[in-house]
């Protein structure tokens, strides 16, 4: 993507999209809620602004100071929770459905002769 603002951008991102190198004909897809707040990088350092290069270094990573005091999934953990409850709730009700019943042994079927070939039958050699 290209921007034509000179500066650097403050964003929300609400969502994800992205495809892999082996399947480019399919799309993955995520939702993020709550969105995430982020920043896109000015084209030169010296154009951005003070609030970003504290939160940025000059090669857009994240400083230290503000990695620290993040805390993304603070306010999040009854969601958590709950997520981690419905997926072991779900876990335990398939480890109680019996399995279907193993399909029976399949006997080999004889083949046709091949063209010009006598089948062997009573009096034939085999």
């Amino acid at each position: 993507m290209e921007f034509e603002h000179p500066g650097d951008l403050a964003v929300d991102v609400t969502g994800l999209a992205w495809r892999q190198a082996d399947r480019p004909h399919l799309t993955h897809q995520a939702g993020l809620t709550p969105t995430v707040a982020a920043a896109i990088a000015p084209l030169s350092a010296q154009q951005a602004s003070a609030a970003y290069r504290a939160r940025y270094d000059e090669e857009g990573f994240l400083r230290p100071a503000a990695r620290d005091g993040a805390r993304p999934f603070a306010d999040r953990a009854a969601q958590i929770q709950a997520m981690a409850e419905r997926l072991l709730r779900g876990q335990a009700a398939r480890a109680r459905t019996p399995r279907p019943p193993s399909a029976p042994a399949q006997t080999a079927v004889p083949q046709p002769p091949a063209p010009g070939q006598r089948p062997p039958g009573p009096g034939r050699g085999a």
